[in-house]
């Protein structure tokens, strides 16, 4: 252990949303537990697995958009059938993943691209989930423009990683069934760029397993007039393809939880959203809005904050779990990892809890905490998360890394 002179930590409640930390987050959660519940499945069950086609009005497309998205599920299909397909970089993917509808596990992602990827502030993202391996049958049509793609692991962790997905004819006779695809119309702006790239955030759902990730991006060509045909021939138009290889757990048996989200703050939902603005705030869980971070740089003047639900746990007659999380502070040094410090452990119970807290009527338990930084000498840090369902005695462990800098 290393000798420093600090007190203990003190975690932080989530400002007006909670009380203190230690009930706080199981407060948080009953406070609007009929919303969270409620809006929460709706949330899920809008994003069922599979290959879906919407009946929603506002999701329904133009004869135009139509155009595009045929042409984007075309790049998709080449970069599945083609091995030999170019890669290159310009693309980043982060994913989180959390308990899903039917059996299948909700996967909120961020798309990070390089602006020389695109060429136009109008483009297409066609998302297509595939089993680990799984090509398309035949020769895929080629897009006039060459297609590039890029493969990545992105397999982190416990997590790797809904809106409808909108599913588009191939070249192929008959049509396969994937896990998942989706295409989604997106205008970039200068609000939508961090870090020097575009970030650009949607969800997808699909049972546990070994996928590939392909992401097609396109600028859009929507056109009605000849005018607008000749401008647009003239006009270089980009389009690439990415490959990602993700792990996505199974979260519907045995203890679990979802990704251990670092957010900057947490917002509270009054209205439910429409499907439309599910599709664009896929962070939206229920009567949450988790405002994640995409650094896990920090300064002596931040807060870590964090959180995660915890699925599976055993509860009593009604409906209480009894469930114990620890978080321990380990720094890195030369010599290796030595423990640092600890909070306070969060205990989540039926003295803890509100007494309508129920989970088995789909109450969610959110455990998490905001701790301040400004006693952490500079470093890189580990904080090691222990889950105990104490009804049960199983456990599982977390693990978040970041660092602190002045």
């Amino acid at each position: 252990m290393v000798n420093i002179n600090v007190r203990r930590l003190t975690p932080r409640g989530f400002g007006r949303l909670s009380l203190l930390v230690t009930i706080g987050l199981a407060q948080l959660v009953v406070l609007a537990a009929d919303e969270l519940s409620s809006v929460h499945t709706e949330n899920q069950g809008q994003q069922e697995a599979g290959n879906i086609t919407s009946s929603e009005a506002d999701l329904t497309l133009t004869a135009l958009q139509n155009q595009e998205a045929t042409l984007l599920a075309r790049m998709l299909d080449e970069a599945m059938s083609d091995p030999q397909v170019a890669f290159r970089r310009g693309l980043d993917w982060d994913q989180d993943v959390l308990k899903g509808a039917q059996g299948t596990a909700y996967v909120p992602y961020t798309l990070r691209i390089d602006p020389d990827v695109v060429g136009s502030e109008s483009i297409i993202a066609g998302i297509r989930v595939v089993e680990r391996g799984e090509t398309v049958p035949g020769s895929a049509t080629t897009p006039q423009t060459q297609s590039n793609a890029l493969e990545q692991d992105s397999t982190e962790g416990q997590s790797t990683a809904s809106p409808a997905g909108l599913g588009m004819g191939s070249s192929v006779t008959e049509p396969p069934t994937y896990a998942f695809e989706d295409f989604h119309f997106v205008t970039l702006s200068d609000t939508q760029m961090q870090d020097d790239v575009y970030q650009i955030s949607r969800a997808l759902q699909v049972p546990g397993g070994q996928y590939d990730v392909y992401v097609a991006l396109k600028d859009l060509q929507l056109v009605d007039t000849p005018d607008e045909l000749m401008q647009n021939l003239s006009t270089e138009v980009r389009q690439a393809v990415f490959k990602f290889a993700v792990s996505i757990p199974d979260l519907s048996n045995d203890l679990s939880t979802s990704s251990v989200m670092v957010f900057e703050r947490l917002e509270r939902i009054s209205t439910a959203l429409t499907t439309a603005q599910l599709r664009e705030d896929p962070y939206a869980i229920g009567s949450m809005r988790f405002v994640v971070r995409n650094s896990e740089n920090f300064s002596t003047a931040d807060e870590l904050k964090f959180g995660f639900f915890i699925y599976n746990m055993q509860t009593d007659t009604n409906g209480k779990p009894d469930v114990t999380v620890e978080y321990n502070f380990h720094r890195q040094g030369e010599a290796g990892e030595e423990f640092f410090n600890a909070t306070s452990p969060q205990e989540f119970n039926k003295e803890t809890l509100r007494p309508n807290f129920n989970a088995e009527l789909g109450h969610q338990l959110l455990a998490g905490q905001d701790v301040p930084l400004s006693v952490f000498p500079v470093g890189s840090y580990r904080m090691g998360i222990t889950v105990t369902d104490n009804a049960s005695g199983n456990l599982l462990t977390r693990d978040i890394h970041f660092t602190v800098g002045e």
